[in-house]
């Protein structure tokens, strides 16, 4: 974490790591099934041309891959599922997973499904929250 890693056309950076037990307020607030796992996140492109930033997938300890949340939108600064980057340029956001307790990794991707290019990025402790209801 803090370190840029290269996947592909893209240099990513995991500038923070934070957890919620619902994401927005009142009776449009979302709840997780386990707890909202939060990864904000930088994205540099070196591509030459305009390219969508992947979605990305947390690895559990036993290899289990855990999507992006497809619906975040009562995360302020939350990355999107549409995610498009120009040149050389960067983008920030955070991520949001639905996630138990445990230890994990962040898969980066570069997005290219014919020849995929792959990092890892192990996250610095283990999640061990407690959601009070």
């Amino acid at each position: 974490m803090g370190d840029r890693v290269r996947c592909g056309w893209f240099s990513f950076n995991v500038l923070e790591i934070g957890y919620k037990s619902q994401l927005g307020d009142g009776t449009l607030a979302k709840r997780p099934k386990d707890g909202f796992l939060l990864v904000r996140l930088q994205a540099t492109s070196s591509a030459g041309e305009t390219v969508s930033i992947p979605s990305l997938r947390l690895e559990t300890a036993n290899g289990e891959l855990l999507p992006e949340l497809e619906d975040a939108s009562g995360l302020d600064g939350w990355f999107g599922l549409l995610r498009r980057v120009d040149p050389g340029a960067t983008e920030t956001g955070w991520l949001a997973f639905d996630a138990a307790p445990g230890v994990y990794g962040l898969r980066l991707s570069d997005g290219v499904l014919d020849d995929e290019h792959t990092s890892m990025v192990n996250l610095p402790f283990q999640v061990g929250f407690t959601i009070k209801q």
